[in-house]
């Protein structure tokens, strides 16, 4: 019974749980900033491509 109370008690690995977590809830926070940025880019991409097509385009003729 001693051995897990001792088990109990030792604080040694926390350090790294709480590191891990960190971690991990930063991975998420990037992923959650790039998906964003990624949708907000493609639909703003495509209102650009919507007005380019609408642009009529006029030739310049070279001076004779």
């Amino acid at each position: 019974m001693q051995p897990l109370i001792s088990l109990l008690h030792d604080e040694t690995g926390a350090v790294t749980v709480d590191w891990v977590v960190l971690t991990a809830a930063a991975a998420v926070l990037g992923l959650s900033v790039v998906m964003t940025l990624t949708t907000g880019t493609s639909d703003i991409a495509g209102e650009i491509e919507t007005t380019l097509a609408a642009v009529s385009v006029q030739s310049l003729s070279t001076p004779p």
